[in-house]
């Protein structure tokens, strides 16, 4: 076992989000503590022992954290000096100040600096199968007195070898519908930087590493509880056509056959609905792959329309597999979420994306739909959806899990995710 503890000195942690430069990067990712490790031992000119040390770091497995949750500050944009400029005009034409008496002028452009506030000052960073070499060991002990910031220069940080870590809140996961993604350094990933650098370039993305949460989740009783894991893999609607509630099979249909596509070799039979790999065989009787359509609805003006669809997987299918299944069609060759398109023929077509922003709209939250406090019919009563009669309402959302080509898992509709469950109007 081999730990890193991080505590921010200011309470803070300032870092831009890779996917998003205004909104802050919480919490911090594994790789950009390899940055951090990588810079102070190549500022401080670290011996070679610390440098074989960062070999040994970088090839280890995607570490477990421990970390608590943060919140967003308000984002301020400040107008700050940039690079000094002897010309007294801009780029643009305009005059620029000078600094104080000297004749070198200070153009002021604005800037932005998304920051975090957690909730716990300090984050454990945990190889639990790490096999490092005391001498490795040492040299990283050392390196870590070395670094004073993680993320921008502002982010003061101590940093620290942990012999006693806490249990992890965080742990690595091939999972589809893992809530978070994190970059993760990989092998020759040291090598990368020194190369960046030696070029005058920024260091490129890593690779990224979904990550699960560990913590204490009510336990549902079997009435409220479906063949379904509980996290949803959701995939958001980037650009395309708007689509209602009435094009649902359309989407499905669509996502149905990309899945098909990308899966290497046969389709296994919990994504294709069928027993064996051949096929058009028979209607499979265990539980199998499932796509909900992810509608603007629940408040006052909603409308019906899509903005989203789901992947709902079975809770026997192991994280191993969805990743051998799924991968190529949600992530690139790095790791990081792919987009690609769904095409609906003459009706246009869709570009998607796994949803991964904390800030995305509520009815793309997997926590929305898979919520044990639903009653049993509360998302057909908007004034859009009242217009269609609740047994319409009903068919078309259930006609998700299956279709004419293929039986659903047996079973009534009362056994589908609560959100399902729809009753009449009073």
């Amino acid at each position: 076992m081999f730990c890193i503890g991080i505590r921010y000195l200011c309470g803070w942690a300032m870092a831009s989000h890779p996917a998003d430069r205004l909104r802050p990067e919480w919490p911090p990712h594994p790789d950009r503590v390899f940055m951090a490790l990588t810079a102070a031992h190549f500022e401080t000119d670290g011996g070679r022992e610390e440098y074989a040390a960062l070999k040994q770091l970088s090839a280890l497995p995607s570490p477990a954290l421990s970390v608590a949750p943060g919140h967003d500050r308000q984002i301020v944009t400040t107008f700050v000096p940039v690079n000094d400029d002897s010309s007294p005009v801009s780029k643009k034409g305009k005059p620029i100040m000078p600094s104080g008496t000297l004749s070198v002028g200070r153009d002021r452009q604005p800037r932005s600096f998304p920051v975090a506030v957690p909730e716990r000052d300090s984050v454990y960073m945990i190889w639990s199968g790490a096999t490092l070499t005391d001498q490795a060991r040492r040299a990283l002990r050392g390196l870590c007195r070395k670094v004073t910031a993680v993320g921008h220069s502002a982010s003061l940080v101590q940093m620290w070898v942990e012999e006693n870590p806490p249990e992890p809140d965080m742990v690595p996961s091939d999972r589809a519908g893992a809530p978070l993604r994190l970059r993760v350094p990989w092998q020759d990933r040291l090598e990368q930087l020194e190369a960046s650098f030696e070029a005058e370039l920024r260091p490129s993305l890593s690779g990224w590493q979904g990550y699960d949460s560990r913590a204490t989740k009510p336990v549902r009783s079997p009435s409220s509880s479906t063949i379904f894991a509980p996290d949803l893999a959701v995939l958001r609607r980037l650009d395309g056509r708007l689509l209602g509630l009435e094009s649902t099979l359309i989407l499905t249909e669509a996502l149905r056959g990309a899945v098909m596509k990308a899966c290497p070799g046969p389709p296994p039979e919990w994504i294709s609905g069928h027993e064996g790999t051949a096929p058009g065989g028979p209607p499979s009787k265990r539980p199998h792959l499932a796509f909900l359509p992810l509608p603007n609805v629940g408040h006052q003006h909603a409308d019906g329309r899509l903005l989203g669809v789901a992947l709902a997987i079975p809770r026997d299918v192991p994280a191993q597999e969805q990743h051998r299944c799924l991968s190529s069609l949600l992530f690139n060759a790095e790791g990081y979420l792919a987009q690609f398109q769904l095409t609906f023929g003459r009706v246009g077509d869709w570009d998607v994306v796994l949803g991964d922003r904390e800030d995305r709209p509520q009815a793309l939250r997997p926590e929305t739909w898979t919520s044990a406090g639903w009653s049993g019919r509360n998302r057909c009563q908007d004034p859009f959806l009242d217009k269609v009669k609740a047994d319409k309402c009903q068919e078309l959302i259930s006609g998700t899990l299956m279709h004419k080509s293929r039986s659903s898992v047996p079973g009534t509709f009362s056994d589908l995710p609560t959100p399902f469950r729809i009753s009449s109007p009073d």
